[in-house]
């Protein structure tokens, strides 16, 4: 499916605004929680909410500086989300030569970490890049019931290669009988600004490793 033809015309920050919103299930939120959310600076987050106020997808409230969805905003989220739903599926070819471009992350981990043990993470594409510029991910991991060092990767994106895999060790400290890792995956933009592209989660065992795993997720990452 494709993007409506007006939301292919915003600024790629108002996009992931969008996108976050309904990942999160908001209706509104102030620049500041925006901007921490999806991590783009304040230059940015700017950027992004004109666009939005500017197409009346967003309106603000004077009194508490809150931007809330409009009725179009709310459409808009549905649409953003539909949009993204699909090419996690494996989309049609004209969304993924539109606005985004579909890269798969894959992570290959034990099945199962020991209470108090540790466990490598390896890190990296499927396949080559298809993008037609340099550009860097930023990989943000956090562990609910372990923790992971580091914590952030970077993934230098080269035209038609296929980046070295990363690597990051991941500690269970024993308090669940399972792990839960969550990788959100942030595209450098205009390098200043970063920009969400997609994210996935595992659930690893608290035990006796039998095997390795692989799991992968789709990023929709920007043309530039």
């Amino acid at each position: 499916m494709e993007l409506p033809p007006e939301l292919t015309r915003i600024p790629n920050q108002s996009l992931q605004v969008l996108r976050y919103m309904g990942e999160q299930g908001m209706t509104e939120g102030d620049a500041d929680s925006l901007a921490e959310a999806t991590g783009m600076s304040a230059i940015g987050i700017g950027k992004a909410i004109r666009g939005l106020v500017t197409k009346g997808y967003l309106e603000m409230n004077a009194v508490t500086y809150v931007y809330y969805l409009t009725q179009k905003g709310q459409d808009a989220v549905r649409d953003v989300a539909a949009y993204y739903q699909a090419q996690a599926s494996g989309g049609s070819p004209s969304a993924n030569s539109g606005s985004t471009i579909a890269q798969e992350l894959v992570i290959v981990a034990p099945d199962a970490v020991s209470s108090g043990g540790q466990a490598t993470l390896h890190i990296g594409l499927v396949a080559p890049s298809t993008l037609q510029h340099h550009t860097q991910l930023v990989l943000r991991l956090n562990a609910l019931g372990g923790q992971l060092s580091p914590a952030q990767l970077t993934l230098d994106l080269a035209p038609g290669q296929l980046p070295a895999p990363l690597t990051t060790q991941l500690s269970s400290d024993g308090s669940y009988n399972g792990v839960r890792v969550r990788v959100e995956a942030l595209q450098m933009v205009d390098d200043t600004d970063i920009a969400p592209v997609g994210s996935l989660f595992f659930d690893l065992a608290v035990g006796q490793r039998s095997a390795e795993r692989a799991w992968y997720g789709t990023l929709a990452l920007l043309p530039g």
